[in-house]
């Protein structure tokens, strides 16, 4: 029973973290894409754009060491797209 249990917290947590990638790549693909828009962007480049998926997660680091305690818990979207250009 007890392995049963730790299968079904191991499927969840896999469940938050990649909802939690999903959330986060929506959130950056969206405020790049209102970037776009204000910038004035040409419609086919902003076409290509909307085709990106949110569900990639090659660019996290799954094994890497993470340090969250300097952190406030606030993410400076702005910041990481300015790194992204």
């Amino acid at each position: 029973m007890k392995k049963r249990e730790n299968n079904q917290v191991s499927a969840h947590a896999v469940r938050l973290v990649a909802n939690s990638i999903i959330a986060y790549n929506a959130i950056i693909l969206n405020s790049v894409y209102e970037r776009m828009v204000a910038a004035g962007t040409s419609q086919s480049i902003i076409n290509e754009f909307t085709r990106i998926s949110p569900i990639a997660w090659s660019h996290i680091v799954f094994t890497g060491k993470y340090n969250f305690k300097k952190s406030n818990g606030d993410i400076d979207v702005d910041a990481t797209i300015d790194a992204l250009e």
